[in-house]
C-alpha cells in the first residue's frame, strides 16, 4: 500500500479528491483500504487547515537540566577516553547520577 511521507501526503490527497468528488467514506475506505476515522481525520484537517502534512509532536520530556548537560560535556572532555558504563559506576561510586547523551 502506501509508504513513506511523500506516498503519505499523496494518500491524503486522494481520500480529499474522492471526497470532493462526492463519494461517501465508506467508499473511500473501501476503494483505499484506510479506516473510516482516517477519511474523516483528513477531510477535517482539509477542511480546517487546508494542509495534509503531519502535525509537529512533542519530543520526550528532557530528563537533565541545561546545568547537567554542561556537567556532562565538561566530564566528557575531561576525559574523552572513558565510556558511559564507566561513567555510570562512578556515579554510583560518589553518589551522583551520571546521565549519558
Amino acid at each position: 500500500m502506501f509508504r513513506g511521507h511523500v506516498n503519505r501526503v499523496a494518500l491524503r490527497g486522494r481520500i480529499v479528491g474522492m471526497h470532493e468528488s462526492g463519494k461517501t467514506a465508506a467508499e473511500i475506505s473501501r476503494e483505499l483500504g484506510v479506516t473510516k476515522d482516517t477519511d474523516n481525520l483528513w477531510i477535517m484537517r482539509w477542511q480546517e487547515e487546508g494542509n495534509l502534512t503531519d502535525r509537529r509532536r512533542q519530543g520526550r520530556p528532557r530528563e537533565t537540566t541545561n546545568d547537567q548537560d554542561e556537567e556532562i560535556r565538561e566530564a566528557a572532555e575531561a576525559n574523552p577516553f572513558t565510556n558511559a558504563v564507566a561513567e555510570s559506576s562512578r556515579g554510583r561510586d560518589t553518589g551522583t547520577a551520571a546521565v549519558c547523551i
